[in-house]
């Protein structure tokens, strides 16, 4: 369609072309017709139709405006005729802007909604398997320790027996091999949980010296059938009480101590602490915390400068080939220095080919807000009387059958008088009935198991204002199964496979009130 030109265009227009206009037969545009150019939509009692304006008055519908019109003016009104054309224009742009915008904003926020779902669906399904996993993890690792526990205590129990060299030779060997298995397993499924979940570190305070010196003597047999010597260095300025994670402290140390001794063939092993200050002074940070550091240095063959950083990857070691001298699976170090990262701290070494390495790690700890208080075990309690130990009653609760066998001979042995429970509700029974000095109780059991009966037997106690000692010995091993323990109110926890001597000494502290924080084993 030819549009008509409004009255001054036309003016210009002729004028242009030399031509005169009717002022009185010129018609003003305002707005775009709906329609196309070749079949123009008009309203009213006239029409449009090639560019010969002929409707004296009439409404046009047009796209997004509500109508537009063509009237006749007077080019008095041309500014404002334009300028309304020019608002009219403005308007179905913004409006046909803000359609698009809102389109778009919707189709974004589709997008985002289904990225949002599936995010989501794939965290639940991350954190499923992540449970399944650690599930997996728990169970397996209470199945390893639950025959281990049968056979290092039977193989105990018969070194306690009178034996031909020959004998104790082949028991010792079995011992051996045992216990390193056992050593192998603990690392894989540590390391596997630490891939797993999120460790925590608890804050209690402990004797530093106590802690350190704890860690290095459970080493002593193992240097000694080495002809080497452990020894232990505090420096000046030490705090004597700390606040911190002993437990972690205790397992760092264990290990790098364990691979000093391997390596080493000859000589000492030395583990001291030191401020970390230069100077041994005490540098606080601003929450009070200091840091110290910790060396193990053995003297092995050293490690070669390209092996320094490899042997803190999991299962790397320091020679991978066949002819190696040491076995492993490469993942002590691995372990070691994921816990120091979560003590606040950093693992290093220093080493020298031939002449030795020596492992730094540090370790942050608040000063404690208490003197420690140490309680004496005396009299026959501190020696292995069995007159003393002949008047206590020892309650087993076990449902492994083997495992009672064990831990029976265990406690007879020591002399002391012991009662057996199949499971939870059958211990109830007993403590309630009987005259129970200490309680030595598993955790997975049928009927009731140890947390459930523990809780029962704590709401019994709080009629009578008795308080009965009880330890898990158990094969839930974990940190997290430790805390459980304590937090259903059992005042320690003994992990299978259980060696005799840390059974007993657990046993005298538990009888001795010692501290629920000094009750747990390694």
């Amino acid at each position: 369609m030819a549009v008509a030109l409004c009255g001054p265009c036309q003016a210009a227009n002729n004028k242009v072309r030399g031509e005169g206009t009717d002022q009185s037969a010129v018609w003003h545009f305002v707005g775009y017709p709906g329609g196309t150019s070749a079949s123009p939509r008009a309203y009213g009692n006239g029409a449009v139709s090639n560019g010969d304006p002929t409707l004296a008055s009439g409404l046009v519908r047009s796209g997004p405006l509500a109508y537009a019109a063509l009237t006749p003016v007077s080019p008095r009104t041309l500014d404002e005729a334009l300028a309304g054309a020019l608002v009219s224009l403005v308007v179905w742009l913004l409006w046909r802007r803000a359609r698009q915008s809102t389109g778009r904003e919707r189709r974004l926020a589709a997008v985002a909604t289904e990225r949002t779902s599936e995010f989501e669906r794939e965290k639940d399904h991350v954190e499923e398997l992540s449970r399944v996993k650690s599930q997996f993890l728990a169970n397996m690792s209470h199945e390893i320790r639950t025959p281990m526990n049968g056979i290092v205590g039977t193989l105990e129990l018969a070194l306690m027996t009178e034996l031909t060299p020959e004998q104790r030779e082949y028991l010792e060997l079995c011992k051996g091999s045992a216990h390193a298995l056992m050593a192998l397993l603990k690392d894989m499924l540590e390391f596997s949980r630490m891939e797993l979940e999120k460790l925590d570190i608890e804050r209690v305070e402990f004797t530093l010296a106590s802690c350190v010196r704890g860690a290095v003597s459970t080493l002593d047999l193992a240097a000694n059938q080495k002809g080497l010597t452990l020894r232990v260095d505090l420096g000046v300025n030490l705090p004597d009480r700390v606040a911190g994670d002993p437990a972690h402290l205790h397992q760092i140390l264990v290990k790098l101590v364990d691979n000093a001794v391997k390596f080493s063939t000859e000589g000492e092993v030395v583990v001291s602490v030191r401020l970390e200050s230069s100077q041994n002074a005490p540098e606080e940070h601003e929450d009070g915390s200091l840091n110290l550091v910790f060396c193990v240095q053995d003297c092995g063959m050293g490690i070669p400068e390209a092996k320094r950083q490899a042997i803190f990857d999991p299962f790397q070691q320091g020679d991978g080939s066949l002819t190696r001298t040491h076995s492993g699976a490469g993942l002590g170090l691995a372990i070691c220095r994921r816990l120091v990262r979560l003590v606040g701290g950093r693992l290093w070494l220093e080493s020298e080919v031939g002449k030795g390495s020596r492992f730094y790690f540090t370790a942050s700890f608040l000063p404690a807000t208490q003197r420690g208080r140490e309680i004496p075990v005396t009299g026959p309690r501190a020696q292995n009387d069995p007159a003393w130990h002949g008047r206590l009653q020892v309650l087993l609760v076990e449902d492994n059958h083997v495992n009672q066998i064990v831990a029976l001979r265990l406690l007879e042995k020591r002399g002391y008088h012991c009662l057996v429970a199949d499971n939870g509700r059958q211990a109830l029974e007993l403590v309630a009935s009987a005259s129970v000095d200490l309680v030595l109780m598993d955790i997975q059991m049928p009927e009731m198991d140890g947390f459930e009966a523990t809780r029962c037997i704590r709401e019994l106690e709080k009629d009578s204002g008795a308080h009965v000692p009880i330890l898990a010995m158990t094969a839930h091993a974990t940190p997290t199964d430790r805390d459980a323990c304590l937090l259903a109110g059992m005042d320690g926890h003994i992990p299978k496979p259980v060696q005799p001597d840390q059974l007993y000494k657990m046993i005298d502290a538990a009888l001795s009130g010692t501290s629920r924080a000094s009750l747990v084993g390694p």
